[in-house]
């Protein structure tokens, strides 16, 4: 995922960067940075840093929440939304390669068990 990242101009992002930026995609109109650190399960301190460094790499941008003009609403730009769709593609790719390699079945067997395990995690 790395490597397909990398060559499609997103060799800035890291693991946590990533993993931000997946959680904003599950959120098209964006979503406060309160609840997007309860998510992660970071702190609020936590989730301003990387979201700062998103917002300077064009990932991010902050946004009024339409609901309450006070707050702010975090949301990704459309280089973020190419660093998601690039990521999801090699995810693909790969988990084709281990359906071919491991069987189908096995595949959906451990993202299931993956799935289970970090529902579970305590917050």
């Amino acid at each position: 995922v790395r490597s397909a990242l990398t060559a499609a101009g997103h060799e800035q992002l890291n693991p946590p960067h990533i993993a931000i930026v997946q959680l904003l995609s599950e959120h098209a109109d964006g979503t406060r940075a309160t609840q997007l650190a309860e998510r992660a399960r970071v702190t609020k301190q936590s989730i301003a840093v990387t979201l700062d460094q998103l917002a300077a790499l064009g990932y991010v941008e902050r946004v009024l929440d339409p609901s309450d003009r006070r707050a702010q609403l975090v949301r990704l730009t459309d280089r973020g939304w190419d660093g998601v769709l690039t990521a999801r593609t090699a995810v693909r790719a790969l988990e084709s390669a281990w359906a071919e390699r491991a069987g189908a079945d096995r595949v959906a067997m451990m993202r299931d068990v993956l799935a289970d395990i970090v529902a579970s995690r305590p917050s």
